[in-house]
């Protein structure tokens, strides 16, 4: 069970260090930028098994951007190339 949204911050904010990550679907890829209704709103509590992958993630892209040192950006992205851009078409 997902506790109370109002509780929630991005881990972006809060970090990965808590036992229940979700995903709240509240924003979309739509002129105005939001969900289609107020009811198409979603906050979905992750696996286990996911948010493991994430905070592993996390970690490589840490190890990446110290690599990158002076090169490295932060665009504050989950996914991002090794120096912290934001991917392209291809993947890259």
């Amino acid at each position: 069970m997902i506790p109370n949204l109002k509780s929630w911050r991005p881990v972006t904010e809060a970090g990965f260090n808590h036992k229940t990550l979700a995903i709240c679907v509240w924003r979309a890829d739509r002129e105005g930028g939001d969900t289609k209704t107020r009811k198409s709103r979603r906050t979905l509590e992750l696996p286990k098994l996911a948010a493991q992958a994430l905070r592993h993630h996390h970690t490589r892209q840490a190890v990446l951007k110290l690599k990158a040192g002076e090169a490295g950006q932060d665009h504050n992205l989950g996914f991002c190339t090794s120096v912290g851009t934001p991917l392209d078409a291809s993947g890259r």
